[in-house]
């Protein structure tokens, strides 16, 4: 796999890529420049404001797809940009760029939970980012508890009550930190 022509696909959101491609892609852009695991879009707390106001006219939609792209830019993996991308297609009548943002979120969501099953270290889930993890759980349905904890490369977060009765999940965190260890060389 040759990274650089793989991305340009992914960013012209290319539907024919497939679940390997997903793979090298994801998991791949943490061996990339441009990765930064602990970095946070300076659009996020505009785009929170849109996303909580009510009653949202097509120029705040054009306003949160502004942002989002601000945010793809640098953080191309960013799933919530993503999602926020498709809601903000669908809500302006571009059903089909809609759906090929909704493809994307969903892609790599599987890829994540294609890593493994998050019970244990063996088959922690590995994301790249710290806000995955949130998102993933949110996904899922598994309530966070309120306690993260760093076991080695592993992040675990402690679990609120939940119907399956999982007391807590770990993330492979490995790249993350491998990245913080190169950028403070």
């Amino acid at each position: 796999y040759y990274y650089p022509p793989l991305m340009q696909r992914y960013r012209n959101n290319d539907t024919t890529l497939t679940a390997s491609d997903y793979r090298h892609l994801y998991l791949g852009y943490t061996f990339q420049p441009t990765y930064k695991p602990y970095g946070k879009a300076s659009q996020t707390e505009d785009i929170n404001e849109l996303i909580a106001k009510e009653n949202k006219t097509a120029a705040d939609f054009e306003k949160l797809r502004q942002l989002s792209m601000e945010v793809l830019q640098d953080y191309p993996f960013d799933i919530k940009a993503i999602y926020n991308m498709g809601v903000t297609e669908d809500e302006l009548g571009n059903k089909a760029a809609a759906a090929k943002w909704f493809f994307k979120f969903e892609k790599i969501l599987t890829t994540i939970l294609d890593t493994g099953d998050g019970l244990s270290k063996p088959t922690a889930w590995h994301v790249i980012t710290v806000a995955d993890e949130y998102v993933l759980l949110s996904i899922v349905g598994l309530p966070f508890g309120g306690e993260q904890q760093l076991i080695d490369h592993y992040d675990y977060l402690k679990l609120a009550d939940n119907e399956y009765g999982i007391e807590g999940v770990y993330f492979d965190i490995s790249r993350m930190l491998a990245s913080l260890e190169e950028d403070t060389k």
